[in-house]
């Protein structure tokens, strides 16, 4: 009587189902180790250099700038006048200067901490404080008002007998009614790169139309002549270039002569370079194509597990076979 050894046995099949399986599942562990690494090398690798530019956030200037010249209560007959004075060095700084509460010009200041620049009077009594702001468009206290005078020469005829004997009297106008022509413009222009249009906004107040006005930019470019038939506001765009700090000067002169002109700041900053480049980039899609990978893998693992079982069963009936196990037992 043949005697099956069915412990035997059943430890070889199990073992041999076994033996598929864990050869799939360090397979597999393998892969999901592996995986990530590539995916975060293929996002990762690249080469080449890429310039970030942004402010980094500051205290407002503290020190305010001083009017040195002119001086209080300073008379003049001629509009324009040089205004001058001290300013903080602490960061880089630009000047602004504010004619009776409205813009009259803007600066900078130098390395040795002083400012210069011209300005138009109006007619009358001219209020004049400066302004500090910073690289970050943060304003620092303001300067003392220096009050000065813009008077109009009348000359008058001492006798009829001798017209060339005249007198010359100062009159000075309250309400800037004299040549009230004015330029509006915006205090500074920032952000603006190298080689994109810089579009300017200005106006032109009072006066008696129409209006030539003049714009020099400041960087050796030839100047923007334009006839405006009424007063109002105009958009002009101008490209710089260079990178750089340039002074733009706006004229203007109605249909009387009356002539007024305004400088204003402008700061170009470098474009910035891009040249990274990459031959694994991430592609649009690649979170999807891992989770596909995921359900591939799981669905194998299943599918393994059942071969593995099926063949198993066959591997433990050829050894019964080989054996002679399965014949029928002698009686």
């Amino acid at each position: 009587m043949n005697v099956i050894n069915i412990s035997r046995l059943s430890q070889k099949s199990w073992l041999t189902k076994l033996y598929y399986l864990w050869f799939f599942l360090l397979a597999v562990s393998v892969f999901l180790i592996i995986k990530p690494t590539i995916v975060m090398a293929d996002t990762l690798t690249g080469s080449g250099n890429v310039t970030v530019s942004g402010k980094v956030p500051g205290p407002p200037p503290t020190q305010a700038a001083v009017i040195q010249n002119p001086v209080n209560t300073q008379h003049f007959t001629s509009a324009s006048i040089t205004v001058s004075g001290t300013c903080p060095t602490t960061n880089p700084i630009t000047v602004e200067i504010y004619k009776n509460s409205i813009f009259a010009g803007s600066t900078d200041c130098q390395l040795d901490g002083k400012f210069s620049l011209q300005i138009s009077l109006s007619s009358g009594q001219n209020d004049l404080i400066a302004k500090v702001r910073d690289s970050l468009d943060q304003y620092g206290p303001d300067s003392q008002m220096v009050r000065v005078f813009l008077g109009i020469i009348k000359s008058t005829s001492l006798s009829s007998n001798n017209p060339s004997s005249t007198s010359n009297t100062v009159i000075y106008q309250t309400g800037g009614s004299g040549n009230n022509l004015q330029i509006i413009v915006d205090s500074v222009f920032r952000g603006t790169f190298a080689g994109d249009p810089l579009t300017l906004n200005f106006g032109i107040k009072g006066g008696v139309q129409p209006f030539a006005v003049s714009l020099n930019w400041g960087d050796g470019s030839n100047q923007d002549l334009l006839a405006l038939p009424a007063s109002g506001f105009k958009k002009v765009a101008h490209l710089y270039k260079n990178a750089g700090i340039y002074m733009i000067v706006i004229t203007a002169v109605d249909s009387q002569d009356n002539s007024n002109f305004i400088q204003t700041l402008t700061i170009i900053n470098p474009k910035a370079p891009v040249t990274a480049t990459s031959t694994n980039q991430p592609r649009v899609g690649q979170s999807g194509l891992d989770q596909a990978w995921r359900y591939l893998l799981i669905g194998l693992t299943i599918l393994l597990l059942i071969v593995s079982f099926w063949l198993g069963e066959k591997y433990e009936h050829h050894e019964l076979k080989t054996h002679n196990e399965l014949k029928p037992p002698v009686e």
